[in-house]
């Protein structure tokens, strides 16, 4: 199965694509799973893009604080997870060039349903399954869901 990714990979890449081969897929995935849970409900609830996570201290530090819950589950998970890609998170965020908004932030705008359940649902189940105590995780997954009750269920 590897064989036939990387055909593909080097079929992109001689096409002049920019993409990555990435060795640990399951790691990427998580890696990519923790900026949702921690950045996508930090900035939906402060209503914050990415250029104003760049020069806020304490949405990054509220960020930092749900990724380090994060990383002990994943460990439990036996996901290489550390803390520089919680450091790599915070540099994602902060060197990115403009003002995007998190999908979670343009859901919350839209008044549509977010991925809220699905991401750090999923997540919490997992740390109770684990005895992990996420409180951090777990307030940012109950007041998004408050936030959506308002809108959804009128």
């Amino acid at each position: 199965m590897q064989d036939i990714a990387k055909s593909f990979f080097y079929m992109f890449e001689n096409a002049g694509l920019d993409i990555v081969w990435e060795n640990n897929i399951k790691k990427m995935v998580w890696k990519k799973l923790m900026l949702n849970v921690a950045g996508n409900s930090i900035t939906a609830l402060t209503l914050a893009d990415y250029s104003f996570f760049k020069t806020s201290s304490k949405i990054q530090e509220l960020c930092v604080q749900a990724m380090h819950e994060f990383l002990m589950v994943a460990q439990y998970e036996n996901v290489e997870l550390m803390k520089k890609d919680i450091d790599d998170v915070i540099d994602y965020y902060i060197t990115y060039k403009g003002s995007k908004k998190t999908s979670m932030l343009e859901d919350i705008m839209n008044n549509r349903k977010t991925e809220n359940e699905y991401i750090a649902g999923d997540l919490i189940r997992l740390a109770e399954k684990h005895g992990v105590s996420t409180p951090m995780i777990k307030t940012l997954y109950y007041l998004i869901k408050i936030r959506e009750e308002q809108y959804l269920e009128r």
